[in-house]
């Protein structure tokens, strides 16, 4: 791990510190599409579309599918829509002068999430029985979020970004909602993910 650790610092100061600005006029990469890394072990495809709007500012619209088919414990099935403003602060410049979609980065995002789980093996505290029993989570959240993307070759990007916001969430499910990390919880709740784009 501290290795994987220094190769990423090592990659960002050589972008970082390695090119000089040259009043940049024109943006490289214009798009980008890249996939959620961590989902993706979840069950969820997470893809993501970035568009630059000027020099040092674009927008991000995402989408997630969650599908995990369970016969022995539950069935879910969601989806969640979210928006991303992003002001890059620190862009990286290319000695042509021209800017490229990456860079340190802030800004705020939006999201709207909805899950429903069929629980196969739901147990009722109250009456002692054992029966399936259908959830549903419809959460909204805002906030703000910080990061950093570089290159790893021409065309191909890594994301990393962390931050954190305000969570509602309005559930049927009265037992699965106590910590940040819960379906059904509702409070301040942390952000991180790690992307793989595709710039053109």
């Amino acid at each position: 791990m501290k290795l994987y650790i220094s190769l990423i610092l090592t990659i960002l100061c050589i972008n970082l510190f390695g090119q000089q600005p040259q009043n940049p006029q024109e943006i490289k990469f214009k798009n980008e599409i890249s996939v959620g890394i961590f989902q993706f072990f979840g069950g969820t495809l997470d893809v993501n579309y970035e568009h630059y709007l000027k020099p040092s500012t674009s927008m991000v619209i995402s989408g997630d599918i969650t599908m995990i088919s369970s016969s022995n414990s539950e069935d879910v099935l969601g989806g969640k829509g979210e928006f991303q403003y992003r002001y890059y602060v620190a862009p990286f410049i290319l000695s042509t002068g021209s800017l490229k979609l990456e860079g340190v980065y802030v800004g705020p995002y939006v999201f709207y999430n909805y899950t429903n789980v069929l629980n196969h093996n739901y147990y009722d505290n109250s009456s002692g029985l054992t029966y399936e029993r259908n959830f549903y989570y419809s959460t909204y959240s805002g906030g703000f979020i910080g990061g950093v993307k570089f290159s790893l070759i021409k065309h191909f990007s890594i994301d990393i970004y962390f931050g954190g916001g305000l969570k509602i969430t309005k559930t049927n499910d009265k037992e699965n909602n106590n910590g940040i990390y819960d379906r059904g919880y509702s409070g301040i709740s942390p952000r991180i993910n790690c992307t793989f784009g595709l710039r053109f």
